[in-house]
């Protein structure tokens, strides 16, 4: 039966990093593919989005395409509902995988509970490292000093508000050791 796992965290707590090498490791994994109106970035994965203009993306949302959409940073996220069910189309084994920000999860599990996969969910939180950690990581990427330090609050909350959510997270640290964290990851969903 095919899983979806679900990635979340601040940030700089190293999804994307995470994802890509989960991919490179496991033949039946595939990115869940997401819609957004920010520009590619070096770090997307093939997959992980559609880049589309605002006025289209404002559309779909207008018609329900969407699970969830929300602006965030000033550019639009969303994933469509058909994505999060073509995952539990598939015949074999498969891992969908889905970066997403704390407040989606409930909205995603709402979704699955309503079409009976909610026990194939894996929802995962990265713990971010050390704050001095997290500036190098997310300057490095090259997010601007405001963002920077905007993430850097949220990163915090977004733990506090995880931790008191009620959703059954595997917490997984990655302050450094990042093949410990992925291990621990595939475990889950093998």
């Amino acid at each position: 039966m095919p899983h979806l796992l679900s990635l979340t965290g601040p940030g700089g707590s190293r999804k994307t990093t995470i994802a890509e090498r989960m991919l490179r490791r496991m033949p039946r994994t595939y990115m869940v593919e997401s819609y957004t109106t920010r520009t590619r970035r070096e770090s997307d994965l093939p997959g992980e989005y559609c880049y589309a203009p605002s006025d289209l993306f404002e559309t779909m949302q207008k018609e329900g395409v969407f699970l969830w959409a929300e602006l965030h940073l000033e550019k639009y996220y969303g994933t469509r509902t058909g994505s999060i069910d073509e995952v539990f189309m598939r015949k074999w084994d498969t891992v969908g995988i889905m970066i997403l920000i704390p407040k989606v999860i409930p909205v995603l599990r709402e979704r699955l509970a309503s079409i009976g996969k909610l026990k194939h969910h894996v929802p995962v939180f990265i713990v971010p490292p050390p704050e001095d950690v997290l500036r190098a990581r997310l300057l490095k990427r090259g997010d601007s000093p405001e963002d920077t330090e905007r993430r850097i609050q949220a990163a915090v909350s977004w733990e506090q508000e995880a931790r008191a959510s009620g959703i059954p997270y595997h917490f997984i640290s990655n302050d450094g050791d990042l093949e410990y964290a992925i291990g621990k990851i595939v475990c889950l969903v093998c």
